[in-house]
């Protein structure tokens, strides 16, 4: 109760900031929906949706109060046409799942990407010009310390309250969504972090490599992969400048103790896993429990696939969104699984990432999604001013890729916040342009103030 009043109270102190400064609302858009990527209400990770709902009804509200709302242009760029385009599709998907389900809560969705669709809009129309790096930083960097921060305490609360070291574990997905969920906003907030350990700035001197610390040390206890390979690296691109043969090795040495020690660890999972994509039949006993291991992946990896090349319509416009569910375990039984009466055949198929995403959206879903990223990368390439920076953006886009891969993120705003237009990753190429620019106006003063000193000496 005590949490879900916290979270109420939050959003409607967002909204409050939103209404008394309107022209810093990509900031509070940034702020909020990274503080409340993992939070959960009975179950349903809603809060970001709820605070987006009031701040962009209140960005609404100020503009219609300006006047001119309907005379302002709604697209003015390629990449928002695409984007639109896409959030249509996901609506039109949305409209079609609530139909096939038969489930009205679709509305839900329907509601989510309308919004999204309309937040470049708002922000263009509102939002400041950015003339400083603290502008996007600043909210970033904040918002992930207090995140990371909060999801420790989550964890610790659950061990202590359970007396078990896997209480956190077991009460996942409650206040809390799951870590490879929750560890998504690493996304956002890393990159940001990696590129203000170079700021002149001295606070982000303290925050920078604090934040980078605290996602690694969650990582960990969480015993996230997604989050613990992410942190090492986006980490390792500090490492990059001066000294370059001799970093790369170090680092090709670090990483490879890392990979044969992961190898290793997960040696036995990945040779059962193999069995068991070949031998389908004599391996789902091993998963009819509560899952404990990423076996059922596979299994479900297969079970969609099999879906997918089965039905031409599902293989180019999908069943629906959130159909996937229930068209896999149709899957399943065509495989010859429908003997097994305990276990993942009980209810929904909790398929995850690209093959849920398949088979809800099809190739045309795919096709609109991987427009939408390319576009946000080249954007966000084109503008950063250093390799490193570059380099920043292209494994930005590349571990959203593994995330899609592994689970599902589609509900979850800052997945979309990353690939919109003007989104994260074209803003961190806008901050590399921006830092480059803050570093040779304060080489100028420097050289000035210099010359001052030589020609007027005390």
């Amino acid at each position: 109760m005590l949490y879900n009043s916290a979270l109420v109270f939050y959003s409607f102190l967002t909204c409050f900031f939103a209404a008394r400064y309107p022209n810093k609302i990509r900031e509070i858009i940034l702020f909020s929906m990274i503080l409340t990527a993992g939070a959960m209400f009975n179950g349903y990770p809603l809060w970001d949706e709820v605070t987006l709902l009031g701040i962009l009804l209140v960005g609404l509200l100020v503009l219609v109060k300006n006047g001119g709302l309907l005379k302002k242009p709604f697209i003015s760029t390629s990449h928002e046409f695409v984007f639109f385009l896409f959030l249509s599709y996901l609506i039109f998907e949305s409209v079609r799942g609530m139909f096939v389900l038969g489930d009205p809560r679709m509305v839900r969705f329907i509601l989510y990407f309308s919004m999204v669709a309309i937040i470049p809009f708002v922000i263009r129309h509102l939002a400041r010009k950015i003339t400083s790096s603290d502008q996007i930083l600043g909210p970033i960097i904040w918002a992930g310390l207090i995140y990371f921060t909060l999801y420790m305490i989550h964890g610790l609360y659950f061990d202590f309250k359970t007396g078990s070291l896997l209480g956190r574990y077991l009460h996942q997905g409650e206040l809390w969504s799951g870590s490879a969920y929750a560890f998504f906003p690493i996304l956002c907030t890393l990159p940001a972090a990696v590129i203000s350990m170079r700021a002149k700035n001295p606070t982000y001197k303290i925050l920078s490599p604090a934040l980078i610390f605290l996602t690694f040390i969650c990582s960990i206890y969480y015993d996230s992969r997604l989050g613990s390979g992410s942190v090492l690296l986006f980490a390792s691109l500090i490492f990059i400048g001066k000294g370059l043969l001799k970093r790369l090795i170090i680092l090709s040495m670090v990483f490879g103790i890392l990979g044969l020690t992961i190898a290793n660890k997960y040696e036995k999972e990945v040779d059962m896993a193999f069995y068991m994509v070949e031998n389908l039949s004599d391996s789902l006993d091993a998963i009819a429990g509560k899952r404990n291991t990423d076996l059922d992946r596979f299994i479900f990896f297969k079970a969609g696939f099999h879906r997918l090349t089965s039905n031409p319509t599902t293989f180019f416009i999908g069943d629906g969104y959130y159909v996937n569910r229930y068209s896999a375990k149709k899957s399943l039984k065509a495989l010859g699984m429908a003997h097994l009466n305990n276990g993942i055949l009980d209810g929904p198929m909790q398929v995850t990432g690209t093959t849920a995403f398949l088979i809800d959206m099809g190739l045309i879903g795919v096709i609109l999604l991987l427009l939408n990223v390319g576009h946000a990368m080249f954007q966000g390439v084109k503008l950063a001013q250093s390799l490193p920076d570059k380099f920043i953006i292209l494994i930005m886009g590349g571990c959203l890729g593994i995330w899609a891969i592994i689970t599902n993120i589609q509900d979850l705003v800052i997945y979309l916040l990353l690939i919109m237009p003007n989104g994260i990753m074209p803003l961190i190429g806008k901050v590399s342009e921006l830092m480059a620019k803050e570093s040779i106006n304060n080489r100028n003063n420097t050289n000035s103030n210099t010359s001052q000193k030589e020609i007027f000496p005390k």
